[in-house]
């Protein structure tokens, strides 16, 4: 209490309660509790006779504690028993001896004992001296004993508030259940809309007011893919002037993910840049040119790359998947794309691109360190390209895909050399390289597979000799998928065996229109095994053979992977 603080205990005389002037009520002490008194106060019991309480001259009530119990006093007080018949002083029996301490110092002494004042110091009748501490240790308690006070009261009242608010959880599940789909929240609808696509999403939002505001919420723009096309030359449906003009007014900000879908009609071409040139707000993290037709994006060149660049650069630092195949985009494009996205771009698709050249994609993997996934016509590769991509500091390669195409009958292909195909195996170990081919001259096989090739997946479109077939069998020890689609009316018996023999990676071979023996098949599932996850032959290419029917070789087959299996069946309508 505060020192001259008065206290008056409504119920004294039972040391039950004490009461402060505040209203502050004190539980009635223990035997072993401590009595702290203001300097200068005096203790006087208002139940001297029965020795109930002990009360300091301003109010202060205590419980009378046992002769070990301690009272903790300000230096130059006095304590005085009340609860003496003959109204004696509390003093101490053994005699404690206290030196003379300062003004500050605190007296611990047994309560019930007496203080004497003495120029020497404090002396207990018993001749002991007491003991003392500073006031910065009486400041420690205090404050130790209140830490405990609001600890407890704050754990006790977080007890109650956790209660409270199960209870009303309860009540509300017990008395308030959801009715439907119109009770769920703004976060719960959004997430069931984004397993809808935008048409269907379209429509649930016409449902009520409630539905359509999360139809506009931004995480359900972040992807959009637009439908560009015309009446007369494709059976898509265009997306809707009306809809591409509230995209890029509402939520132009929101997209991150956009594709464009084109036909073969110029019209088409000039509204997909019109788009790409009014998007100056967006992020995108992927930009996709698609095309449903050939030919596509056939337009002033200068054109679409202001279009492009416009999407560049007001995308800085965020694109990272650019796919931009039969596109006129050129070196200057690929320019600014490199210095503005160096640190972001991944992936990149120019394909078919006939402005771009290889030293405007060799620029690309100089400056984009991340880039691991790329796919360009053979005729851009070049062993500065490689060499570039396999730099210590350029990431490892995930995916290169090459397309070898001869427009002009009288191109050549130019060779890779060795060391360069080395070099790319040891820098990316784990790379994806496939190669389709579109030629038909055996002539144009002349600087492939003539020494080892890390080429994992192998696509012959048109035409592929059984010369060639052997040499992919002895040097791309790699291999794990081949297609042929074409090949002629010779058996390729010898050659598929080399290749299921040599190619310990092989789990995927397609044979098209070309000829081989059930036996043939039988040996390559035997070798392949289960290993061999994708096998597709059409049963037209299949030849019967002494040892082995077709059902007999189905059969056969079957046992060898480990599960049912048959050859193709093409359809036949009368």
């Amino acid at each position: 209490m505060p020192h001259g603080a008065r206290g008056g205990s409504p119920s004294g005389r039972n040391g039950e309660d004490v009461v402060v002037p505040d209203g502050i009520t004190n539980p009635v002490a223990s035997p072993i509790d401590l009595l702290i008194m203001p300097h200068g106060s005096r203790g006087a019991s208002s139940s001297n006779r029965s020795g109930e309480d002990v009360v300091a001259l301003n109010g202060i009530t205590n419980q009378v504690a046992s002769p070990n119990d301690h009272m903790i006093m300000p230096h130059g007080a006095k304590g005085e028993r009340i609860s003496d018949r003959n109204g004696g002083d509390m003093v101490p029996p053994n005699g404690i001896t206290d030196p003379v301490p300062s003004p500050n110092d605190i007296l611990i002494m047994p309560h019930g004992s007496r203080v004497d004042r003495n120029s020497q110091g404090i002396v207990a009748s018993d001749g002991s001296q007491g003991h003392h501490t500073r006031d910065k240790e009486i400041q420690t308690l205090a404050m130790d004993q209140a830490d405990m006070e609001v600890k407890s009261s704050a754990s006790s009242l977080d007890r109650d508030i956790r209660t409270l608010a199960m209870d009303q959880a309860d009540m509300e599940i017990k008395y308030h259940p959801p009715s439907g789909w119109e009770d769920l929240t703004a976060c719960l609808l959004s997430k069931v809309f984004s397993y809808l696509n935008f048409w269907d999403r379209a429509r649930a939002s016409t449902v009520c007011c409630h539905w359509n505001l999360v139809f506009h919420q931004p995480e359900l723009w972040r992807r959009f893919d637009f439908e560009v096309t015309q009446e007369t030359t494709s059976y898509l449906k265009s997306t809707p002037k009306g809809l591409i003009k509230q995209v890029l007014q509402q939520h132009q900000e929101h997209l991150r993910f956009v594709s464009f879908s084109i036909d073969a009609h110029p019209k088409s071409a000039e509204v997909a840049c019109d788009i790409l040139s009014q998007m100056v707000n967006c992020s995108l993290k992927t930009l996709e040119l698609m095309s449903s037709a050939k030919p596509t994006f056939m337009l002033d060149k200068d054109r679409f790359v202001s279009a492009l660049n416009v999407v560049v650069v007001s995308s800085p630092h965020t694109i990272s998947s650019l796919a931009l195949s039969e596109t006129p985009v050129d070196d200057p494009s690929l320019l600014m794309l490199a210095k503005t996205h160096q640190d972001s771009l991944t992936l990149l698709d120019i394909e078919s691109c006939p402005n771009a050249s290889s030293r405007g994609i060799t620029v690309i993997a100089d400056h984009c360190r991340k880039l691991h996934q790329l796919t360009i016509d053979y005729s851009h590769l070049s062993e500065e390209l490689l060499s570039a991509l396999c730099r210590d500091e350029h990431v490892t390669l995930k995916y290169l895909k090459l397309n070898i195409t001869k427009e002009d009958a009288q191109e050549q292909f130019h060779p890779i050399s060795q060391e360069s195909w080395a070099l790319l195996a040891r820098h990316s170990p784990n790379l994806k390289l496939v190669m389709n081919f579109y030629v038909l001259d055996h002539s144009d096989y002349e600087v492939f597979f003539n020494f080892e090739m890390p080429v994992t997946h192998l696509y012959f479109g048109r035409y592929v000799s059984q010369e060639v077939l052997g040499r992919v069998g002895r040097h791309c020890h790699r291999l794990n998928e081949m297609v042929i689609c074409a090949n002629g009316n010779i058996p390729l018996d010898r050659e598929l065996l080399q290749i299921a023999v040599h190619c310990k990676h092989l789990e995927s071979l397609g044979l098209g229109e070309c000829e081989v023996h059930c036996a043939a098949i039988v040996k390559i599932a035997k070798i392949c095994g289960k290993q061999l996850t994708q096998l597709f032959i059409r049963e037209e290419v299949l030849l019967e053979d002494e040892q082995f029917s077709i059902d007999k070789m189905t059969e056969k087959v079957s046992t060898y992977l480990g599960r049912d299996w048959s050859p193709e069946l093409m359809p036949y309508w009368d």
